[in-house]
């Protein structure tokens, strides 16, 4: 794909650097074959079990290919905003592969460490996705709208990629439940907002987030001034 590029008509640069994050994008790559060999290679094992994990894994998949859509060319304002709705509905689905550890037990005649091995490579892989993705969509904002809104938004993102992760694990709702079933998705959400345990979940699990994007997040290039 195209790497995207910095727009630089404020700065007077003939031509943009290019986009921070985006070189991230194809990365996940290697923790999506890992997952998929430590399941094919459980499956020669015990058979093929966790056909979830493999679905779950395709929707962790779905927010990394939007986001690197989004700035494989220069899209409309109004094709920008439909996409970047699109994506932040689909993000949870991402890290949400880490909370299917709560399965992780022993099955005989597995190794329960071989399960670990497997569970983990999963887990990886979606926040890899995840991470991947914002990193995309925060250097396409910046692109846009400039830095500040690019920190801006990923502030905005995390607090509600980790609801949408309680809303997945604890509340059973699907991203597709915002388009077929939204009434009862705000509903229960609300309800939810009025108990300290599922904010604290959500508010601990974005920490997480935030402090992986922060570790493995490449640094902006600074751009040289005009003269």
């Amino acid at each position: 794909m195209t790497t995207p590029r910095l727009d630089s008509e404020s700065s007077g640069l003939a031509d943009a650097e290019p986009s921070p994050g985006v070189g991230l994008w194809t990365r996940p790559l290697s923790l999506v074959l890992l997952a998929l060999a430590a399941w094919g290679g459980r499956a020669l094992l015990a058979g093929p079990h966790f056909g979830w994990l493999l679905w779950n894994l395709f929707l962790a998949v779905c927010p990394w290919l939007v986001s690197g859509w989004l700035v494989a060319r220069r899209r409309s304002s109004l094709t920008f905003a439909v996409t970047f709705a699109t994506w932040l509905v689909l993000l949870p689905n991402a890290p949400y592969l880490l909370t299917d550890l709560v399965h992780l037990r022993e099955r005989l005649p597995v190794p329960l460490a071989v399960d670990v091995l497997v569970f983990a490579a999963f887990g990886l892989a979606g926040v890899g996705l995840g991470l991947a993705s914002l990193a995309t969509m925060e250097a396409e904002v910046g692109r846009r709208l400039g830095p500040r809104a690019a920190v801006g938004m990923v502030l905005a993102v995390l607090p509600l990629c980790g609801w949408g992760v309680f809303l997945g694990r604890f509340q059973r709702w699907n991203s597709w439940d915002v388009l077929v079933r939204p009434g009862a998705l705000l509903e229960g959400s609300l309800d939810a907002l009025l108990h300290v345990k599922p904010v604290a979940f959500s508010a601990g699990f974005a920490a997480l987030l935030a402090a992986l994007y922060v570790a493995v997040r490449p640094p902006t290039p600074r751009r040289a001034r005009s003269r």
